[in-house]
């Protein structure tokens, strides 16, 4: 592991969790800490002590980014569910970090009728991370390409992370009258795009 990863995910654990990992906490124990910093974010601190998949002992804060795209179908904007299959399908089985897979995401079938699809398709997402709050910039660019691919009109994302808060963000990607708009002209809301350490 590179220095600045390391040091990355040092400061990402925060100080309940250096303390825990200094005194070799078991593995596979969650432990809920009270806080007295006085900050109301810090009401719990859940830290996770386990082994990760690649076998390196991780100590971190959980953080949950979930949400949907509502995208046209094909009997509204010509050739969209195919579009939105592709897109779907061009996402990787295995991403680098912050990942974005294709594994996360899941849609309605196209077409009116008791599946779920009335006027849109709808896609949904959602994934735990280790503090990815720190990438969120990088997470957001990916997740922005995927909606430049898509006939959305809409999408949300929530970040419920344990060191920044919770966040939602939106954005609106098609005009009034159905027409695709360039991501320059989406309209966008929401909570900040990065957090500094």
């Amino acid at each position: 592991m590179n220095d600045r990863l390391a040091a990355k995910r040092r400061s990402a654990e925060g100080p309940f969790a250096r303390v825990l990992r200094q005194a070799g906490v078991g593995q596979k124990q969650t432990i809920v800490a009270a806080a007295e910093t006085g900050d109301s974010r810090f009401s719990y601190v859940k830290i996770s002590d386990r082994t990760a998949h690649n076998g390196v002992h991780e100590v971190g804060h959980q953080t949950v980014v979930y949400g949907s795209v509502e995208v046209f179908q094909s009997m509204d904007v010509p050739g969209a569910d195919a579009r939105t299959e592709e897109a779907l399908m061009r996402l990787p089985e295995v991403d680098d970090w912050p990942f974005l897979t294709r594994s996360m995401f899941s849609v309605t079938p196209p077409g009116y009728g008791p599946h779920g699809s009335y006027l849109y398709r709808v896609i949904s997402f959602g994934a735990s991370y280790k503090a990815v709050e720190w990438e969120w910039a990088e997470w957001l660019l990916k997740f922005e390409r995927l909606l430049a691919m898509l006939d959305f009109t809409y999408a949300r994302v929530h970040l419920e992370t344990e060191l920044v808060g919770n966040h939602t963000y939106r954005w609106n990607g098609h005009s009034n009258d159905h027409k695709k708009i360039s991501p320059a002209h989406w309209q966008f809301s929401g909570g900040p795009r990065t957090f500094s350490d």
